[in-house]
C-alpha cells in the first residue's frame, strides 16, 4: 500500500500530458482493485457497502457502512487507513472523506464493468468493444424488480 501511494505521489509531481496521465491512473487504480480483491475478507466486506449503496440516502449512511463493514477485526488494512476509518461520527469531515471517496471509486468501477443502464448505452459499448476485436458477456440485472408485475414489463422490456 506504501508503495502504490509513493507512485501517486511521484505521479503527481510530474508534469505530462493528459494521456499519459489517464494510462498511469487506470494502472495505479488496477493494482489497487487487485489488491483488495487478493485480501479475501476485504474483498467481501466491500462488496458489502457496494450492494447497499444505491439504497443510500446520504454520505453519512455511506460513511457509517463503511465503518461497520471495515472494522471487522479479519479486514486486513493498513494500520493508518484503520485509524481513517476510526472516525466517531459518520457525519464529520473524515467521514465524509471517506465516503466520498468510496463513492468515486465505485462510480469508476462501474463504468469498467457495466456496459450501461439502457439498451441503447449497452448496443453502443458492445459495438465499440467488438470493433477493438474484443468478446463480451452479458449479464441483465434486473435487482430493482420486485413485484411479478414489474419482472414481466423487465422481461418484456428485455426481449424487444
Amino acid at each position: 500500500m506504501i508503495a502504490i501511494a509513493r507512485q501517486l505521489w511521484a505521479a503527481s509531481q510530474t508534469s505530462r500530458n493528459f494521456l499519459s496521465q489517464l494510462r498511469e491512473q487506470i494502472r495505479i487504480e488496477n493494482k489497487l482493485l487487485g489488491w483488495a480483491m487478493e485480501q479475501p475478507c476485504l474483498r467481501v466486506q466491500l462488496f458489502r457497502p457496494i450492494d447497499c449503496l444505491p439504497s443510500l440516502r446520504s454520505k453519512s449512511e455511506v460513511a457509517r457502512h463503511l465503518q461497520e463493514y471495515l472494522s471487522d477485526p479479519a479486514v486486513e488494512l493498513p494500520e493508518r487507513l484503520k485509524k481513517l476509518l476510526n472516525f466517531a461520527q459518520p457525519d464529520s469531515l473524515p467521514a465524509q472523506a471517506a465516503a466520498t471517496t468510496f463513492m468515486t471509486a465505485v462510480q469508476a468501477l462501474a463504468h469498467k464493468y457495466i456496459a450501461g443502464e439502457t439498451t441503447e448505452q449497452v448496443l453502443k459499448t458492445i459495438g465499440h468493444l467488438g470493433k477493438q476485436g474484443m468478446l463480451v458477456t452479458m449479464d441483465i440485472l434486473g435487482e430493482a424488480v420486485i413485484t411479478e408485475a414489474e419482472a414481466q414489463q423487465y422481461r418484456d422490456a428485455t426481449l424487444t
